[in-house]
């Protein structure tokens, strides 16, 4: 009889540690490229955390010159280029307010925040749940 963990390939992106014995999903992994090297990473999806914004916040002349406000009620993530970090609270739910400010679905906007991200202060959010 088998025992122990099995990692099992669900789909090209996504591996999941299984317990054969009692058929539990252990850990989610998804590996992908990192966007600033390239390197192959594995990011775990337990891990990763999100929150909201309960205050406005502005950034004036964001990257390509666009003055931007994240509005309270964003979705904000610890998710990063190479793993989940709880000291970072990156803008996550953006392409609507990318679109509406430059008028385009696809812009310069568009790529910055999805390639660089924006980084919100915490004092600008709803604290991370704590860990169980």
């Amino acid at each position: 009889m088998l025992q122990g963990l099995v990692p099992i390939r669900i789909r090209n992106d996504t591996l999941v540690e299984l317990n054969i014995n009692t058929g539990e999903i252990i850990m989610s992994y998804k590996k992908k490229n990192c966007a600033c090297c390239g390197t192959r990473i594995t990011v775990d999806d337990v891990t990763r955390k999100t929150s909201v914004t309960i205050k406005e916040y502005r950034v004036e002349k964001y990257r390509g010159g666009y003055d931007v406000v994240v509005p309270v009620g964003s979705k904000v993530s610890n998710h990063t280029a190479c793993g989940n970090d709880d000291s970072y609270r990156f803008w996550t739910d953006f392409h609507k307010a990318a679109e509406e400010i430059t008028g385009f679905k696809n812009s310069i906007l568009l790529h910055d925040l999805t390639h660089y991200g924006l980084n919100i202060p915490a004092e600008y959010c709803k604290p991370y749940p704590e860990e169980v």
